[in-house]
């Protein structure tokens, strides 16, 4: 709006008094108006008694025909008065339609920078959550390779002690344990880092498991044999017994693995959400999102709304703004899915489209 000099007017110049006299002038006009309209009202008014009969019906049409004509110039004579403001009004207005005209610029400025900015948190929330995957892969992988460790020990002792059960004797068992001991090296208990994986993951995963090393493992397993042929000569005794609950505890045993790798596989995921670096926190609001149907006016369109809106009417129906059921038409049923969509950002239904707008 073009800024001109401000003249500056005092009380007691010419322009403040001839204002004063126009405006009380026009207060007057106001004031005499407003008796005369009230009059012809009143005169419409008492002329409005409701026929009781239908003998009476010509006389109360003739005046209703009246009661219009005098509506119509009590209305002439109110414009007559009111239409003086119009242009008072209009400049005045002015001003508030100067801001009014310049706020959408203004706005639209900040919603394309929260957008970007939502957009570039988005990627750091997404690159964190990949680094955060990446890390609990090579932690899950190493959980994996360790319980494979721990089966393949306890197969050897058992597949060794039934062996042995049926075909060796306890003046050559010392030899044959030597040699049971010698089937697995370093090299079945050292964990390859697959390409997929990268090192600084995987030594942060054999560091956060406390993996054992090849070498302790291997130890481990010769202890294991030691351990499952401690009784042999009592197993030589009853040798089906025995071989049935060393089968019973490998299969417990075999649960109990399972149930620990559960169990570090969710301590894995909990460790990472734990610390992954923390999203930033500013002062900037969120843009509000609207989501509003987005459908063809089709047949189609209606039948696919109709089946959404019946599916889900548990959830959808406290958006329904009508009064009686019987008027629900299809539009409502849209506006009724539109609003559980800007409830529940993870509704969905097949075929069913939504628009979003963002504003502040």
């Amino acid at each position: 709006m073009e800024n001109k000099p401000q003249v500056i007017i005092t009380a007691d110049s010419e322009a403040v008094l001839a204002k004063k006299k126009a405006w009380s002038e026009v207060g007057l006009t106001v004031h005499n108006a407003n008796i005369q309209l009230k009059a012809k009202a009143d005169e419409a008014l008492a002329l409005m008694v409701a026929p009781t009969t239908i003998d009476e019906m010509v006389a109360a049409e003739a005046v209703l025909k009246a009661v219009k004509a005098k509506l119509g110039v009590i209305e002439a004579d109110r414009k007559a008065v009111t239409g003086q403001f119009d242009k008072v009004s209009a400049a005045l207005m002015l001003h508030e339609k100067a801001v009014k005209d310049a706020m959408p610029a203004f706005q639209n400025a900040i919603i394309a920078i929260k957008k970007a900015h939502e957009a570039e948190q988005a990627k750091l929330r997404q690159a964190q959550e990949a680094e955060r995957l990446a890390k609990e892969k090579a932690i899950n992988f190493v959980n994996e390779a360790y319980s494979k460790m721990q089966a393949l020990i306890s197969d050897q002792c058992q597949k060794a002690f039934e062996y042995g059960l049926n075909n060796i004797t306890e003046e050559k068992l010392a030899a044959y344990l030597k040699k049971v001991k010698a089937k697995l090296t370093l090299k079945e208990f050292t964990i390859t880092r697959p390409d997929s994986i990268t090192i600084e993951n995987f030594n942060h995963a054999l560091v956060s498991t406390d993996m054992a090393t090849a070498e302790m493992m291997l130890e481990h397993f010769r202890v294991q044999v030691d351990e499952k042929f401690n009784f042999f000569s009592v197993a030589l005794k009853n040798k089906e017994a025995a071989i049935q609950a060393a089968k019973e505890k490998a299969e417990r045993e075999e649960l109990e693995r399972a149930e620990r790798l559960a169990n570090a596989n969710v301590a894995a995921r909990l460790e990472t959400i734990a610390t992954s670096e923390a999203e930033i926190v500013t002062d900037i609001k969120e843009l509000k999102k609207k989501y509003e149907l987005d459908m063809p006016d089709t047949e189609s369109s209606a039948l696919l709304i109709i089946t959404a809106f019946v599916t889900n009417f548990a959830a959808v129906k406290d958006g329904v703004r009508v009064k009686s059921y019987l008027k629900l038409d299809v539009t409502q049923m849209g506006a009724a899915l539109a609003l559980m969509k800007n409830k529940d950002n993870a509704f969905t239904f097949t075929g069913i489209n939504f628009k979003v707008t963002e504003k502040l």
